[in-house]
């Protein structure tokens, strides 16, 4: 197996146990939640070092450097299983030594190790923990799946992670993506002052695939929902210049050019 092949294998199983995570989650299975969500949150963590460093997933030193030609230098890695991975502290030794001391590993470890403690007590121990702490957890580990999967892995959540669609109907998640997409907004739109000096005003419709979310023009002849990822082309009204998702015309913009709210008031005034 080439690197590449592993890579996906890493993402595939972060996939899985992820997967399974939400789904034991919306069904109630709360104890399933945890241990899944946990095991995908390490191997998310474990690609963001494969990626660095290969032989860096090994939990021993031996296995990950060997002596040769007088120095120091990594020992190839080998896919059959054989050697032991990191556990989440040395994870976090190996962000340090990679110098990621600025991860979002760090600024959520109070949060992961929570969840590493239930799972633990879970899995080893007497399952004595209140239902709505193992809820509580859960939905605080999942910001920073979202977060992590774009700002370090530098992918986009909704092409990276296969169960997208259920992940995004988590309540607290799809909270934390509307705080993200109403910062993107503020980040991207003019000032009254650009504006007044012929900057273009940022169109800003509701997204009909969410509800909740604005799609905007940030892209030529696009409309996009930082929430949900929803994109679609757009038509503007030749009249009164509003934006219409592609998607989301009726007969009159198809054949006219106008929105239906034009061609009702032109109907009125020809009256």
């Amino acid at each position: 197996m080439n690197s590449t092949d592993i890579e996906n294998a890493l993402s595939k199983n972060a996939n899985d146990f992820i997967a399974r995570a939400v789904e034991a989650y919306n069904n109630r299975d709360n104890k399933a939640a945890v241990i899944n969500l946990w095991s995908g949150v390490l191997l998310l963590l474990k690609i963001w070092i494969f990626r660095k460093q290969p032989s860096l997933i090994y939990s021993r030193w031996e296995d990950i450097v060997k002596f040769e030609d007088g120095e120091l230098v990594f020992s190839p890695f080998v896919a059959d299983g054989s050697y032991q991975t990191v556990d989440y502290n040395a994870i976090k030794s190996r962000f340090r030594f990679l110098g990621n001391s600025n991860s979002l590993l760090f600024n959520n470890d109070t949060i992961l190790k929570d969840i590493q403690n239930k799972r633990n007590r879970i899995e080893h121990f007497v399952h004595d923990i209140p239902e709505r702490e193992i809820t509580t957890v859960f939905v605080k580990v999942l910001p920073f799946i979202n977060d992590f999967i774009e700002q370090e892995l530098n992918e986009k959540a909704n092409d990276f992670l296969e169960c997208w669609d259920d992940f995004l109907q988590i309540d607290e998640l799809f909270r934390h993506r509307l705080k993200i997409m109403e910062d993107f907004i503020e980040e991207i739109s003019p000032s009254v002052r650009e504006i007044r000096h012929g900057g273009v005003e940022l169109v800003k419709v509701d997204c009909p695939n969410c509800g909740r979310g604005k799609l905007i023009n940030s892209e030529e002849n696009t409309l996009y929902c930082r929430a949900c990822e929803y994109r679609t082309t757009y038509i503007e009204c030749n009249r009164c210049s509003r934006v219409y998702p592609e998607d989301d015309i009726d007969i009159f913009i198809e054949k006219t050019g106008i929105c239906s709210e034009c061609f009702e008031e032109i109907c009125k005034n020809s009256d």
